[in-house]
């Protein structure tokens, strides 16, 4: 008995170990390796997607500038892009051998992890395209190069600036000027600060929370870290607090409903 049970046992071990083998050399295979990451990239970034929409969340721009959020969004797609085209691509070009193939695999990936940088990506795009393509009309390529600098140059700018505007503003010097003139709201409402150090505050007819109706007078406060806080002090009493946000210079006023969130927010 003992000896036919450990000729069963030898058996077994034999069949089942090449077969193991070969399925742990094939998930450690650089190709699946990259397909996986690229599938699952894909996955995890539409699932957030959904997710923050059915939250009804204000977007990846906490203070309403609008600028940065709507980069982090083109950032979204063009890394969902880029792994979708690289899966595609390993697909279709079953033509070009095992290691193109992992090559597509592999650039495609390194677009998705440096997805925010896309404008740089988008430049590369054009210069590999102009490149390539010798052998075509030169106006198409003059064409591809163009479009590449353009599109590069506006999406630098429109992500540092961006980013720039929704960092608290501070100032080493004296910054009363700076925030000097006529505030807006999205329901309506409107903020005056005076060069005289005087306000007054009109309330929205659509303004969902409290916003005051007055006037009194203002004053910075905080202008080291982590920056700087408009206070409204009432004349009929009270008082009310607006951080600033614009590194580079103030272009929001975000009446603060927890860290980093905005009850609302007024712009110039």
């Amino acid at each position: 008995m003992d000896s036919g049970t450990g000729a069963r046992t030898d058996e077994t071990a034999g069949t089942d170990g090449p077969e193991t083998a070969g399925v742990a050399a094939a998930l450690a295979s650089p190709r699946f390796l990259l397909t996986a990451f690229a599938a699952v990239g894909v996955a995890v970034i539409v699932l957030g997607a959904l997710l923050w929409a059915l939250l009804s969340w204000n977007g990846p721009d906490p203070t309403d500038t609008d600028g940065f959020g709507r980069y982090l969004q083109v950032t979204a797609v063009w890394a969902a892009g880029a792994g979708i085209v690289g899966l595609c691509g390993a697909q279709v070009r079953r033509d070009v051998g095992e290691r193109s193939r992992l090559a597509w695999l592999a650039w495609c990936d390194l677009g998705m992890v440096l997805a925010l940088l896309w404008p740089l990506q988008v430049l590369a795009v054009a210069v590999l395209f102009v490149v390539r393509a010798v052998g075509r009309a030169r106006w198409l390529r003059g064409c591809a190069a163009s479009a590449g600098v353009c599109l590069a140059a506006v999406g630098s700018v429109w992500g540092v600036t961006g980013y720039a505007a929704e960092q608290p503003w501070t100032s080493d010097g004296p910054a009363d000027r700076a925030v000097v003139g006529t505030w807006d709201g999205p329901a309506g409402e409107t903020l005056v600060l005076r060069a005289d150090g005087g306000f007054r505050s009109t309330a929205g007819a659509g303004a969902g929370y409290d916003w005051s109706t007055g006037e009194g007078r203002w004053r910075l406060t905080d202008m080291l870290d982590p920056g700087a806080t408009l206070t409204l002090d009432f004349a009929a009493g009270g008082s009310d607090e607006l951080v600033v946000y614009g590194a580079l210079s103030p272009s929001t006023l975000c009446q603060p409903l927890a860290e980093e969130w905005c009850r609302t927010s007024l712009h110039r």
